[in-house]
């Protein structure tokens, strides 16, 4: 310990005499050495959290940086008499920006912008070239800690692509955009347009989806007198294409099956298992090639006809980590790679070796790759370094063969990128190339010189997109969503302002309350909420698959019943009729209309005045006043009472959320328990036992108070420790490491009554945005809470693995979600790979 103690000291000591660099917002530690007596400090712009006032020949001193500090060299200084000690400690430059941007959008996108950096910021926001919604780029100023938020009105539905640039970064950013009432936003079709100089060029194309089964996709180019073009056509399964070659083709697909043929003469096949096996077959008048994948394996060949098999073609290729190949491909070649390293040679008939290793030492990157052949061979590497924020500088050099040395300058600033390159070798040859984006404008500017002579090149490029009409969309098959009209009323009175919800929408009632809202072609829920005046009960609606018929909804009504209490010693009362709820003096509740009993609850020290229980008729659409009446009981002595109640709950320390059972023994009669959300009635069991099982509220804290009372007068008030941290998903894999094309299980154990349990693959994302290997696995209910599923560790799932630190190990991060209503719970875990 004494050793390690020192060690850590004589670190502490060199780094102090070197100086210190320190993070915005970091607390750091200085050691002044041979300072003995009394000492006065001057910290400059740092916070002082440990300065001792004596120094005995080593002072420690303990600051911290505000997170707003400039970035500079600022001293330390310590006063001992009459000498004075100074360290500089360097604070570094730190761009952070924290954004918060919503996925969805609705007229207007408000994005919150934070500087959580120590340099002031400007970030750029615009519209990328390909987005379908665009709005003009927007630059914002931020100070270190200032925050804004910037509102952006949106004229268009369809998907923004977000481009958020400041510093040297650029961020992309989706935001669907929706149109009333879900409306699904119309198809757009991706265009630019480049035009460029000497020999005057152009180049215009146009591609996407016209409807939900159909695309197209067209390109034309010119240069000099000629033009040429190609224009591909989706619709359902078929594929149209054709071209000035000319060339043409028609292909079909269904399931895991794809064929095509063309002019020239071109036939393929291809069928995809859902196991991502794969095998591809294609045919023309000259030569044959075929392929398949499984495993992680592939292996593809092909020969000529003409004559018969010549120029033959074989290629093994296993991927990932480590790789490796074996082909033929004019003479055998053979090679394999890890993270950092390859290799490859040709024993025959040329015989050749070729290695490679790169890497990167901080900052800095290299590549360094070797060739050895009956010519001699050749060696060449490649070192590159930054400069400054944006800016890298890159040697390259080979000896063999041509001998050369190259140098490069890479600049990136907030709209603009500029290559300059020099190579030396017989000759000197230069070039440059400079790129300026601004929103759908593009511009290159490229430069070569030779000895043999100079090129200088100009493109410019605009991009764009057209909305496909409506009519041709509907024409082609539709969209993804189809409306559904309706009509919400209440007792037979059409209710304006109800919000009607489904899947990724929602929209209000017009005045006679009617709603017209979209919803995916198989259906859905469709949920009605009433105006925030209205007395009524939300209802929910399940749609089938089209075709619908006008919706008609009559919410049912409720009443509302307002609670006064009069005198002293009063709590409230349980009302009891069609549902039971409590209210508490003062209170208010929302009940169906109908006949209701009030059984009015006293506090310990109070008793009710008058007639108890209390009947009450509530009528629709309407409040109805309520006075009960308590005074305090009379101070009188009594003897004791034996009342010997044991109560148990299971679990003692539940979380928020968490199911409980509550057993309750030696009371007599039928019990009541409120837990603040509901009220649950039991009767004994044979052995006197009463049983209660509830749900702790979600926004429970801290402890959790519930009331329990019985007919016979009974009432004690129980407190419920929760316990917070107690995790209520529990989740096992079987086996905990698997290997390709092994089975593997998942049981989640739910400490809740979920409504559904979920696996999901890959890492999770706050979306969690479709993966390769689809949708999230449903895990099947196979006992009390508990839930099942299997899955196999394809191709798919092998791919999404991620290595585990320098080793060569890999895991698959697995999410399992439960749901209840709105909540979720997530369980986040790793599946090793053999």
């Amino acid at each position: 310990m004494k050793t390690l103690s020192g060690l850590a000291l004589a670190v502490l000591l060199l780094s102090s005499a070197l100086g210190r660099s320190v993070a915005p917002g970091e607390a750091f530690t200085l050691a002044f050495s041979g300072v003995e007596g009394a000492l006065s400090w001057e910290t400059g712009p740092f916070r002082p959290l440990l300065l001792p006032e004596v120094g005995e020949g080593l002072a420690l001193v303990v600051l911290e940086a505000p997170p707003t500090l400039p970035p500079g060299v600022y001293p330390v200084c310590a006063w001992v008499k009459e000498t004075t000690l100074c360290q500089p400690v360097e604070v570094k430059r730190i761009e952070r920006l924290l954004l918060n941007i919503p996925p969805r959008a609705q007229g207007t996108l408000s994005v919150f912008l934070a500087n959580r950096g120590n340099v002031p910021l400007r970030v750029s926001l615009a519209s990328a070239p390909e987005s379908q919604v665009y709005f003009p780029s927007q630059a914002v100023e931020l100070e270190p800690g200032e925050e804004k938020a910037v509102t952006f009105p949106l004229r268009e539905s369809g998907t923004l692509l977000l481009l958020i640039a400041y510093g040297d970064r650029k961020e992309r950013y989706l935001v669907q955009v929706e149109g009333p009432g879900g409306s699904p936003p119309p198809y757009r079709l991706l265009g630019s347009l480049a035009l460029g100089y000497p020999g005057l060029s152009g180049t215009l194309s146009l591609e996407g989806p016209l409807a939900r089964d159909a695309s197209l996709a067209l390109k034309v180019e010119g240069g000099g007198m000629g033009l040429r073009g190609n224009l591909r056509l989706g619709l359902g399964p078929w594929g149209l294409s054709a071209g000035s070659g000319p060339t043409f083709g028609v292909s079909y697909a269904e399931g895991p099956w794809r064929l095509a043929m063309g002019y020239p003469m071109r036939l393929e096949g291809e069928w995809v298992s859902p196991g991502m096996e794969a095998f591809r077959l294609e045919v023309t008048p000259e030569r044959f090639r075929f392929g398949y994948a499984a495993l992680g394996l592939s292996v593809q060949g092909g020969c000529g006809f003409n004559p018969l098999c010549h120029a033959p073609s074989f290629r093994l290729e296993r991927g990932g980590e480590p790789a490796y190949f074996l082909a033929w491909e004019g003479g055998l070649r053979l090679g394999g790679s890890l993270p950092g390293y390859s290799l490859e040679a040709s024993p025959y008939p040329v015989p050749w070796l070729r290695g490679a290793h790169w890497g990167s030492l901080g900052e800095v990157g290299y590549r360094v790759e070797a060739l050895l052949d009956p010519r001699g061979g050749r060696l060449s590497g490649n070192l590159s370094l930054p400069l400054t924020s944006g800016t890298r500088f890159s040697l390259t050099a080979s000896l063999g063969g041509e001998n050369a040395l190259g140098v490069g300058l890479n600049g990136r600033m907030e709209r603009m990128d500029l290559w300059l390159e020099g190579r030396l070798s017989s000759r000197l040859e230069l070039g440059g190339t400079l790129r300026w984006e601004e929103g759908p404008y593009g511009l290159r500017l490229e430069a070569r010189w030779a000895p043999e002579g100079s090129r200088l090149g100009l493109e410019g490029r605009y991009a764009f997109s057209l909305a496909v009409p409506p009519e041709v969309t509907w024409a082609l098959g539709g969209y993804d969503r189809l409306p559904l009209e309706g009509e919400v009323h209440l007792l037979g009175k059409p209710l304006a302002s109800a919000e009607v919800r489904a899947e990724g929408a929602s929209v209000l009632t017009d005045s006679e309350g009617r709603f017209r809202i979209f919803l995916p072609r198989g259906g859905g829920r469709v949920r009605i909420l009433p105006p925030p005046d209205a007395l009524a009960f939300p209802l929910e609606v399940e749609v089938g698959p089209p075709p619908w018929v006008p919706l008609a909804v009559s919410l049912p009504p409720a009443s509302r019943i307002h609670l006064a209490c009069t005198g002293e010693g009063g709590k409230g009362a349980y009302v009891v009729g069609q549902v039971t709820a409590y209210v508490a003096c003062g209170g208010q509740a929302v009940l169906p209309p109908g006949s209701y009993r009030l059984f009015p609850e006293a506090s310990p020290e109070g008793e009710v005045a008058g007639l108890s229980p209390k009947e009450v008729a509530l009528l629709p659409l309407e409040g109805t006043p309520l006075t009960l009446s308590f005074r305090l009981k009379p101070r009188e002595v009594i003897g004791d009472v034996a009342f010997p109640i044991a109560v148990r709950f299971f679990p003692n320390r539940p979380a928020p959320g968490e199911e409980v059972r509550l057993e309750v023994s030696g009371a007599k009669g039928r019990l009541w328990l409120s837990t603040g959300e509901e009220v649950l009635s039991g009767d004994p069991k044979g052995d006197g036992t009463h049983t209660f099982t509830f749900q702790v509220p979600w926004e429970a804290k801290g402890t959790l108070s519930l009331r329990l009372r019985g007919e016979l007068g009974f009432s004690r008030e129980l407190l419920l420790p929760l316990d917070e941290g107690r995790e209520l998903l529990e989740v096992t894999l079987t086996p905990p490491r698997a290997s390709p094309g092994e089975e593997v299980k998942v049981t989640a154990r739910v400490r809740f009554p979920a409504e559904g349990v979920f696996l999901r693959f890959g890492a999770p994302t706050p979306q969690m945005n479709p993966l390769p290997t689809g949708d999230a696995l449903a895990l099947a209910p196979i006992g009390d809470r508990v839930y099942e599923g299997e899955f196999v560790l394809d191709d798919a799932l092998v791919r999404l693995a991620e290595p585990l630190g320098p080793s060569l190990a890999k895991g698959l991060r697995l999410e399992v979600v439960a749901r209840q209503g709105d909540r979720e719970v997530r369980k986040g875990l790793r599946l090793f790979l053999r």
